[in-house]
């Protein structure tokens, strides 16, 4: 007597579209917030700010996302992957946490408060 029983539906796979739409998931589990450094006030006055970004994320979520929450247009969306690097403990060595961010330029004559 088998422990387990197989169920007797079949199952269908689905067929996918190649024209489904890029659907952005909730933008706080996309965008973790506003990296405000020496660098990135610099580029505010080009319409570009830094953003702290999951690591998963692609180039039209993060743009999704950005337009949602702050309500502006974004033209353009560079990411860089910071890797993680190793710190030395004394004879134990650890990891520093790797970062991944977001330079988002924004249209001509909008801004984005950063609380500054």
């Amino acid at each position: 007597m088998p422990l387990f029983k197989k169920s007797t539906t079949s199952k269908i796979p689905k067929e996918k579209s190649k024209d489904t739409p890029i659907v952005a998931g909730p933008s706080f589990r996309i965008v973790k917030g506003l990296r405000i450094t020496e660098k990135a006030t610099a580029l505010q006055g080009q319409n570009q700010y830094i953003f702290e970004i999951d690591k998963r994320t692609t180039k039209p979520e993060i743009k999704k996302a950005i337009e949602k929450e702050y309500k502006v247009t974004v033209i353009r969306v560079n990411t860089i992957n910071s890797p993680a690097k190793p710190k030395h403990f004394g004879r134990h060595v650890h990891k520093t946490s790797g970062v991944a961010k977001a330079v988002v330029t924004i249209k001509e004559g909008q801004k984005i408060e950063t609380g500054i």
